[in-house]
């Protein structure tokens, strides 16, 4: 039972992930084209800057904040009532690697 739990909260996660940033592979895709020009470059970054500007980080991490509580047993809530002195930064960290969602795994 508690595997598909954690299944379903590392899905959920990965759901709300690739909900604010599946752009991403699409802008990826046009920068591999080695048939790009300069000016077709600049154009793809000027959007991709403004795709970044307009996601709400904050936003992403508290909704990731609550599918781990939802799916894990309160945990967020739980870390912070026995590491009071645990700071939002760390907490953001927490999240993204218990959800897998780390650089390094994408």
């Amino acid at each position: 039972m508690l595997n598909k739990q954690i299944l379903a909260g590392r899905i959920a996660a990965h759901d709300l992930f690739v909900s604010k940033f599946a752009w991403i592979e699409e802008f990826g895709n046009m920068f591999i084209d080695a048939e790009l020009t300069p000016q077709s470059s600049n154009r793809a970054l000027k959007v991709i800057k403004k795709k970044l500007d307009s996601v709400k980080t904050k936003k992403f991490i508290s909704d990731l904040k609550e599918i781990i509580n939802k799916y894990y047993d309160n945990l967020i809530e739980r870390l912070v009532r026995e590491c009071p002195s645990i700071s939002e930064s760390e907490l953001t960290i927490f999240a993204l690697l218990y959800a897998n969602l780390s650089q390094k795994n994408h």
